[in-house]
């Protein structure tokens, strides 16, 4: 894949799973329990949690791409001008 394949894919991922948790959010807070609190053993509680999870490693992965693809920009544009400063 290349770099604009692979980052468009984290972003579609990304966006899924965003989508997907606020879905999960918006049922949480609608349940009626007795206490109004979400009990940690529901399975929609654990789903969003893991949610979560995902949301935070696809962002952290989106952000290192995207300093790795910022570095090599500037390594090309600046290292021949630093090679010419260097021989002077």
């Amino acid at each position: 894949m290349k770099n604009d394949e692979i980052q468009m894919d984290i972003e579609k991922r990304l966006n899924k799973k965003q989508n997907q948790y606020l879905v999960n959010v918006i049922e949480l807070c609608q349940q009626n329990t007795p206490n109004g609190l979400v009990w940690e053993g529901d399975e929609l509680f654990q789903e969003t949690k893991e949610l979560q999870r995902d949301i935070m490693g696809l962002v952290i992965c989106n952000r290192e791409r995207k300093i790795d693809i910022c570095k090599e920009q500037l390594e090309r544009a600046f290292t021949p001008r630093i090679q010419k400063m260097l021989e002077k």
